[in-house]
């Protein structure tokens, strides 16, 4: 019989060599699934795969757990360390009603009424990520391979021990009595495991412990859409079975296509109980994935009406109700909605968590709904016609984020020839070219947004919960007591209101673009120096967008909805056109700044309002330009001072057409 330690050995060893760069990350869901094959691999009990990996993505620590008690007829809620920091404070003789209350609902006041905390034997933690740049030093693998041995010492790995599923829901029973919502939710789930078929039983409940790993959306960084080799590799695998899935986008056959992909057989009971047991932020973009925009506005598929006037997200269901020809008769409405987030959470698990047109595992925080046949493709003809065959689950499928941006409402066939197939030269070398560069980039945009920042005064955040607290405020309070601020996808915190600070001038401003752009230039052009020739424009993309971030660091938005109401595009393409207004707001007299920021907001609700028929009255249908009228409005305004329209690298951002079609 193998040693535990012996088994521990060979999961790390296959596991490393799963993943691309050797180093295994557990807060990567991509090499949680690498984890989970490895342990396949070496012909381990799924019970005790299930364990172990339950072990890993437990990062929930002690410090955070909040307490809540009773003091003067009021209701608080503190964390364990501000309440170990009241007993620290009454044991030095600084005690009052509160802390003695908080401390003691905390369970950390002794039996015998002295001042001193409870011995108290924690629970098992694991260290979120013992792989991250805490330890600078990233060639000491074996010191981090330590690290994660020990991790994996507290699981159960021996081969030879079967762990039943309950003993798996005793233990999540008594995780669950801290609290008892979620204690009832996973309880439920664990129930309903009895509905499903199969290895779907643990994959699923697999599936679910990395919904639960679900952090928040990756939507920044330049380069974030690109496909690496192993995109490209994977799609070109399986082009012949896309091509053919697809087939000329007629709805019965793309139907079969998706329910091949979607194969996995899942209960609405198991579909539901565990969509309860997922953090709030996953649940969110669920409820609101597959948006599609105004052509489809109050339309969008929930899922089909049952017999007893619910909803379900199961096509099998035998209590759906059905139309006078048959048909199951569909429920639709607005996104979000929490019946379209349990669809979604169905599809993901139908899919068993992989990629529908690559078959690799899904990123939960870079993953999209994708309809197979384009909302607005117009092979078809005039894509309104067919919004209900479309925007239907029997045309949805989940792919990365990076596939569904890059394919939009191409048919199948455009999607490989432009996107694909150019791709099909390049070398290793060349796509790790392209990844190093991005990296260089995108460790400077989170720089450009504190330097915004860092020019503003009497700035107000705004918090998760949705409040407002100034920076002054924000930086008086306690570590343990400031609240969590809402924060921008670069991790930068989000600005409900500020205004330039006492110092900064015109020349000043210019003085911090003129520096971002040089450091750019110089990323831009090591850029180069990397890329093959082909992909050397790729390099122009890179911008410092300092003019935009000084723009969102005031407390104003740049971008507009787009003519489909689907998506928010930048008012401009040129950075120039936002550092103008700010340079000409700053160069007006401090009382009048205000105004300014006013004016911008009306000149925005002025170009994005729409007629009966939902188009946009300064957009095409009405021969306009929606740049063009915001130009102008901003200009007739007088808020494009003489001086900026005077520099040359202004003057043309800030130039527009007047009803006879004469360039200002």
């Amino acid at each position: 019989m193998q040693h535990i330690s012996e088994i521990i050995e060979n999961i790390l060893v296959e596991w490393a060599y799963r993943v691309h760069d050797g180093m295994p990350n557990p807060k990567n869901a991509q090499h949680i699934h690498e984890l989970r094959e490895s342990m396949e691999e070496l012909n381990l009990p799924n019970k005790v795969i299930y364990e172990v990996i339950q072990n890993l993505i437990n990062e929930e620590e002690d410090d955070e757990e909040t307490v809540t008690f009773k003091h003067d007829g009021e209701t608080r809620t503190i964390t364990m360390k501000t309440a170990r920091q009241y007993a620290s404070d009454i044991k030095q003789g600084k005690g009052n009603d509160e802390k003695e209350a908080a401390v003691k609902a905390a369970n950390l006041d002794s039996d015998d009424g002295s001042e001193s905390e409870k011995e108290t034997k924690p629970p098992m933690k694991i260290d979120a990520n013992p792989f991250d740049d805490k330890e600078k030093d990233t060639g000491d693998k074996q010191k981090k391979a330590e690290k994660l041995k020990k991790q994996l010492e507290g699981s159960n790995t021996d081969v030879n021990i079967r762990i039943t599923s309950k003993v798996i829901k005793a233990e999540l029973e008594q995780d669950a009595k801290e609290d008892s919502k979620t204690g009832k939710e996973i309880r439920e789930m664990l129930g309903s495991i009895d509905t499903l078929e199969g290895s779907m039983k643990e994959k699923a409940l697999l599936l679910t412990a990395l919904g639960r790993t679900y952090g928040k959306r990756d939507n920044a960084g330049f380069g974030k859409n690109n496909f690496g080799i192993v995109d490209r590799d994977q799609l070109n695998r399986n082009k012949e079975g896309l091509l053919e899935g697809y087939d000329d986008a007629e709805p019965e056959l793309v139907e079969n296509y998706v329910r091949a992909v979607r194969k996995n057989k899942v209960s609405e009971e198991f579909v539901s109980e565990s969509f309860d047991t997922l953090p709030k932020g996953l649940k969110k973009y669920l409820s609101g994935a597959g948006q599609g925009g105004s052509i489809v506005g109050d339309k969008h598929f929930l899922g089909y009406k049952t017999k007893d006037g619910g909803i379900t997200s199961d096509i099998n269901d035998p209590n759906i109700e059905k139309d006078e020809n048959g048909e199951p008769i569909v429920e639709r409405g607005k996104l979000p909605s929490t019946a379209r987030a349990k669809l979604v959470w169905r599809i993901y698990l139908e899919q068993g968590g992989v990629c529908a047109y690559t078959g690799l595992p899904l990123d939960l925080e870079s993953m999209d709904l994708e309809h197979v046949v384009g909302i607005q493709n117009k092979d078809k003809g005039d894509p309104k016609d067919h919004i209900l065959d479309r925007e239907n689950e029997r045309n949805h499928v989940l792919t990365t984020s990076r596939v569904n941006q890059r394919k939009k409402d191409m048919n199948m066939n455009d999607f490989f020839d432009k996107e694909v197939s150019p791709l099909n030269d390049k070398s290793e070398e060349d796509f790790k070219a392209l990844e190093t560069g991005i990296e260089q980039v995108n460790e400077m945009q989170p720089r450009t947004e504190q330097t915004a920042l860092r020019m503003m005064d009497e700035v107000q955040f705004r918090t998760k919960d949705g409040k407002t607290i100034t920076q002054s405020e924000y930086l008086e309070l306690p570590d343990d007591e400031k609240p969590e601020l809402a924060t921008t996808d670069l991790g930068t915190p989000k600005v409900v209101e500020a205004n330039f600070g006492p110092n900064v001038t015109y020349d000043t401003l210019q003085s911090e673009f003129d520096y971002e752009e040089e450091e750019f230039s110089k990323t831009k052009n090591t850029l180069k120096e990397q890329l093959p020739d082909e992909d050397k424009k790729k390099a122009d993309a890179v911008k410092t967008k300092i003019g935009k971030r000084t723009l969102n660091a005031l407390g104003l938005p740049g971008g507009i909805q787009d003519e489909s109401g689907r998506r928010t595009l930048n008012i401009a393409s040129s950075d120039n056109f936002y550092k103008g207004f700010c340079l000409s707001m700053v160069e007006a007299p401090k009382e009048k700044q205000k105004e300014y920021k006013k004016e911008w907001q009306k000149c925005r609700k002025l170009v994005t309002e729409r007629d009966e028929n939902g188009k946009l009255l300064a957009g095409k249908t009405y021969g306009k330009n929606q740049k063009n009228e915001f130009t102008k409005c901003v200009r007739e305004k007088g808020l494009i001072s003489d001086k900026v329209l005077s520099d040359e690298r202004y003057k043309k951002a800030w130039t527009y057409k007047n009803e006879d079609g004469e360039i200002v």
